[in-house]
């Protein structure tokens, strides 16, 4: 019922699906691991992607030098952190010019927005970098979260929903 409600109030902007309880132990590992995450950005370029290019990229492990982003520099020290970052697809998004889906894999702590904009050379390479045109970050969505090395991990048997007894 939580997750419909919240759907329903968000609508067009947020998406909560597989809703559960968990245990103390693992919100703890959740929150304390290192996780690699895996994404679908939905991106923007001011130009038409030339996507065997852009391909050029993919499946390669990506070093990324980041700054603390502009967004959230009030907060951490400005540092320079190095993520990884890896392309696995990218495919136009039907019905919209100039805008394409790229699944992306992260290390944990990746600034994803910067990693598509640059944030002006704060984070380098970024996609408008390797794809040599200016991009923009419309949607973010996590679709996995990874081990810190970014292979696959298995979930732990999912608790039954709130109010059903075993």
């Amino acid at each position: 019922e939580l997750e419909a409600e919240v759907n329903r109030r968000n609508e067009g902007r947020l998406e909560i699906e597989g809703l559960c309880w968990s245990d103390r132990t693992r919100v703890r590992e959740l929150k304390e691991t290192p996780h690699a995450k895996d994404y679908q950005v939905r991106v923007r370029s001011v130009a038409p992607l030339d996507l065997d290019a852009c391909m050029a990229h993919s499946g390669a492990r990506i070093q990324v030098e980041q700054r603390t982003p502009n967004r959230v520099a009030h907060r951490p020290a400005d540092k320079m952190r190095e993520r990884w970052n890896e392309i696995s697809e990218i495919a136009p998004c039907e019905g919209a010019e100039l805008e394409y889906l790229v699944r992306l894999r992260t290390e944990h702590g990746t600034y994803v927005k910067e990693v598509v904009t640059g944030e002006d050379g704060r984070s380098n390479p970024s996609f408008s970098e390797l794809f040599g045109v200016s991009c923009e970050c419309l949607e973010l969505d996590v679709l996995n979260i990874l081990s810190s090395e970014g292979e696959q991990i298995s979930e732990p048997e999912r608790p039954l929903p709130f109010g059903h007894i075993s």
